[in-house]
This record gives C-alpha cells, structure tokens and sequence, in this order.
C-alpha cells in the first residue's frame, strides 16, 4: 500500500503564483511518480463566483487537488485561527487519511488545522519559504517597504510596523507554540534556517531541504550575440531593485541589450506603463512573460540575469534557474540568494544597498567583456528538483518509521 501524502499550500495550479507554489508542485510530482506516494493537495482560491468556503475538486498534473474558496476578508484573530477552514481540512484528512501532512506557504489558512492534525496522530512538516511565523508582515518589509534589517526580531519594534500593535502578542505566542507542534521544520537555505534559530527555533527540528531548480532538458544551444545581453524579471519599484534599474540603464551607454520580463502578465496585468520612462532608450525591450516551460528560451537569449534585490531573501529560484543554464548573475548580498555563487566567477555579489553605483560598476565591468563562450563550472551544484525530493522522501520516511516504532 502507498505512502499516502497531504499536502497543504495557499495556491497551487493553475493558480501557479510564487516561487513556494512553484517549488511545491514540483517535488509533489516526483514524490508521487519516482518515490511511490499517493498525493492530495489542499490550496484555496477567492472566485467570486463561489460562496465562502465552498469545496472544489480536480486533477493537475496528476495530482488530486481539493480547494477552498476563502471569503474576502477576516478579522486578523479569525485568521489565525481559522476555524471553518480548519473543519474542511479535518474531514478531508479523515477521508484521505494521510501518513504525513507537508506544508508550504500557509498564510490566509490559519492555524487550527494543525493542532487537529497532530491530534490525531499525523506528523506534520513545513517548508518555511518566507518569514510568516516569525513576522506577521511576512518578508520583514516594514510599512515603508523596506527591509527591517532586525536578526532578533524585537516586540517594540514590529509594534511600529503592523496595523494592530495589541495583536501582536497573541500572534507571536500562537505561532511560536504551533511550530513547537510540528515534527520537522526545512528551510530552503541556510541563511533562512538562520533566521529562524536565532529567533529561538528548536535547534533538533530544523533542517536545510535546499530548493531545487529545473534543469534544462540536454543542452541549450544558447543564442551568441555581439551585444552583452542583460535580463531582468523583478518587476517596478523598489524592494526587487526596479528603482535601481530604472537608475542605472536609463542613460547607461554601450553596446548592449536590456530585456524586462513582464510578468505582472501571469496574474493579467502590465508592467508597461511602470517601466515607460525606460523604455524610451531602444536598448531596452519588455517581453513577454515565461513560466517553466518555456524558460529556456528567454535564458538562452541573455548573458547576465540582474538580480539587485532590496530585501535578504530565503532562497532565489530565478538565480538559480540562471545559472544552471550558463546565465551569469549580478546580485546583491541578498541572503539565501547568494548562497551557490561564487563572486567573481559565476556571479558578481555586490552590497545591498539602494546606492546605483554598485549596480552601475557591475553593469560596465560585464559590458567590457564577450559572453558568447562563457559556462557556469559549478552548476552541478545546485540542486535539482529530483534532488529535493528524493531527500524529502528520507525525511518523511524517517516519521513514518518513528511512529510505527512507537506504535508498535
């Protein structure tokens, strides 16, 4: 009989938004088809063309999906909580009765559904992507949407940074007693899991379960130019580095080409009118969003992926993506995202800082170089997908085992 395995994410295809999402349904694919699990999905949607909480069912990418459509808006109290979530989830539990639970990313969904998973018995992982059980802002952007810079996270300063300073303390207690619930918790860097252990997380239960990327299927036959091509996908404003972009490539002179990836069209929007003052330098073009399908393509068209983000991010899936398919990267010492990249051979690491001339420097250094025989030596060092899978496989295996040894 199948391992049988739930897994829990606030969205999931087709509603593919966010590296979580994307990262979720990949190794959910390769659990269930090389390491023999029987997965069900749990994700939510707001359709408004559906009554709160109604329950929906279908099948993607084989796999079995169950979502909840979830009202427009909660008091903050009730969605911590989530007690009319927590009652679907519990039934679907009982159905489905999973061997283990695994979750994602779990804002909007509350809480309460784990303390009823672990009441009956079932060992609960998460994946902590990002900082929502330490931050309730969730990435540690402050209200004026910057990086807060704590390590420590600190009661008298969030209470400047949220919108009601007297939840604060019920949120931070509920979320610090869940997660000592909880029998595994992975991060997809070390820099994340050090976040969370300098935070007070227990030590025994924290492990790295790196991100893995897609390689590209054989080799790319990249496209040679006598142009240095540069790619950017972050999008405007200021927290990704469109703002530094913005500064650096509106008057940068050169032979080269700038693509903006516009993907604000994955949740059917533009990044035209944003970016309209760049545009007007015909060095620069907005193209057409990618998906993981069709990646290879836009990868095989660029030198240098531009990543100057503002914030210390847990992993950085596009970097990676990058440079598996011999993409040079020029980033900020942004957490997670620097951890496989080697300064000066398959990246350039500057300092985060909202100062173009970093930036700028980087930029005229790869200008003066050719691109067209340039490989990134160390790719093989990043994971894959298979990868991350098959090392979450050992540790549900692990508590699976643990609880027949207990049982027995």
């Amino acid at each position: 009989m199948k391992n049988r395995l739930l897994s829990i994410n606030v969205h999931y295809s087709p509603r593919s938004f966010g590296g979580a999402t994307i990262v979720a349904e990949e190794v959910n694919k390769l659990l269930k088809t090389k390491h023999d699990w029987d997965v069900c999905v749990i994700t939510t949607d707001q359709n408004k063309a559906l009554l709160p909480y109604q329950v929906s069912r279908y099948r993607t990418k084989g796999i079995s999906v169950v979502s909840i459509n979830l009202p427009n808006s909660l008091y903050p109290d009730e969605a911590l909580q989530h007690i009319k979530l927590a009652n679907i989830i519990e039934q679907v539990a009982d159905i489905f009765m999973p061997d283990v639970v695994h979750m994602h990313a779990i804002q909007t969904m509350g809480v309460e559904f784990i303390h009823r998973l672990k009441s009956k018995g079932i060992p609960c992982v998460a994946t902590l992507h990002d900082c929502w059980w330490i931050c309730e802002r969730q990435f540690m952007i402050n209200r004026h949407g910057k990086y807060c810079f704590q390590e420590i996270l600190e009661k008298n300063v969030c209470m400047h940074c949220v919108d009601d300073s007297s939840f604060l303390d019920v949120r931070w207690d509920t979320l610090r007693s869940m997660a000592e619930n909880l029998d595994i918790l992975l991060f997809p860097s070390e820099f994340h899991k050090g976040v969370h252990l300098i935070n007070g997380f227990d030590t025994s239960k924290c492990h790295v379960n790196k991100n893995g990327v897609r390689f590209p299927e054989g080799d790319i036959e990249r496209v040679k130019s006598p142009k240095v091509r540069f790619g950017f996908i972050g999008g405007p404003g200021y927290i990704k580095g469109g703002e530094l972009i913005q500064e650096v490539f509106e008057n940068l002179e050169g032979d080269y080409e700038l693509k903006l990836v516009n993907a604000a069209q994955n949740v059917g929007a533009s990044w035209e009118n944003d970016f309209k003052k760049l545009l007007k330098n015909k060095k620069v073009k907005l193209i057409d969003a990618y998906d993981q399908d069709t990646m290879d393509d836009f990868f095989a068209n660029i030198d240098i992926l531009l990543f100057p983000s503002q914030w210390k991010e847990s992993f950085g899936l596009t970097v990676r993506e990058a440079m598996v398919r011999d993409v040079f990267v020029i980033s900020t010492k942004s957490g997670g995202t620097i951890e496989d990249m080697r300064d000066g051979e398959n990246a350039m690491v500057i300092p985060l800082s909202s100062d173009p001339v970093y930036l700028q420097e980087a930029v005229e250094q790869c200008l003066q170089k050719n691109w067209n025989t340039y490989t990134n030596a160390y790719k093989n060092e990043i994971k894959s997908y298979e990868d991350q899978a098959a090392e979450l496989n050992g540790f549900f295996a692990g508590l699976i085992n643990k609880n027949e040894l207990i049982e027995a």
